[in-house]
């Protein structure tokens, strides 16, 4: 039972039950997910859709 620490979000997680992060899994998308609004690959999540990056910022503008 040997504690794995994130490279990508640095969260320690127990590798004896999971070979992945669950925070990442939660937050982003399966390499390879397309954009559920456009062409691109998605990067993250908004309301449970993948989305990419300028699909993101579009949902989330900042005033």
């Amino acid at each position: 039972m040997a504690k794995v620490e994130c490279k990508v979000c640095e969260y320690v997680y127990d590798d004896s039950e999971i070979d992945y992060c669950p925070r990442c899994d939660e937050t982003t998308p399966p390499k390879g997910t397309q954009c559920e609004f456009c062409d691109n690959l998605a990067t993250s999540y908004v309301q449970d859709h993948p989305v990419c990056d300028d699909c993101y910022d579009d949902a989330y503008p900042v005033d």
